[in-house]
């Protein structure tokens, strides 16, 4: 799905200084999420930390995944399946295609769900789907802004409104998790 085809961004509010809104997708009660935060990492720097390593223990949401496996890690794209662990509801998987690319100094992930035959839908699993990308680009203060969207259908009995709230939170975290690693690596770089 790209984010672009759907409605007009409507702000939601600041989380400090992470700016959040939200988008109706058609066809779809779940919406597209987005949030963007400055960094005072320039963009390549914060692009680095953005794509990091493969392994679950890098990932910003590892809390919610239980099982995080690599099917392909290539300096510019990357395969993985995830289980994702859903209190109450029953535990959704999904197969996650990510690649990156830069143009003009903006750094871009983009990602989505993908079928892949090595792992077929199995029964005791919901397949959730996933769409969006990161951006990183100079900010006019220095530093960079990073801009993530992002649009999770959980499928299966999950209401919008229960996933709503746990989705924003989760975009929000994932951007601070961010943030922090670009400011710890600049710090790191000037200690040197």
């Amino acid at each position: 799905m790209q984010l672009s085809a759907v409605s007009q961004w409507v702000e939601q509010n600041k989380v400090g200084d992470i700016s959040v809104a939200i988008k109706a997708v058609p066809g779809s009660s779940y919406e597209a999420i987005r949030v963007i935060a400055h960094s005072v990492a320039p963009p390549d720097i914060q692009a680095e930390e953005i794509w990091g390593p493969s392994t679950k223990e890098s990932l910003a949401n590892k809390n919610s995944i239980d099982v995080h496996t690599v099917l392909e890690d290539s300096p510019n794209k990357r395969v993985y399946y995830q289980t994702v662990k859903v209190p109450v509801f029953s535990a959704r998987d999904y197969v996650l295609q990510l690649e990156r690319s830069v143009e003009n100094n903006v750094h871009t992930i983009k990602f989505q769900s993908i079928p892949d035959a090595r792992y077929p839908v199995k029964e005791e699993f919901v397949r959730m789907t996933t769409s969006g990308h990161s951006r990183t680009e100079p900010a006019a203060e220095g530093g960079s802004t990073i801009t993530y969207e992002l649009f999770v259908d959980l499928q299966g009995s999950v209401p919008a409104f229960i996933a709503r709230g746990a989705q924003r939170d989760s975009a929000v975290e994932w951007i601070k998790v961010m943030v922090a690693r670009g400011a710890a690596r600049m710090a790191e770089k000037k200690a040197k």
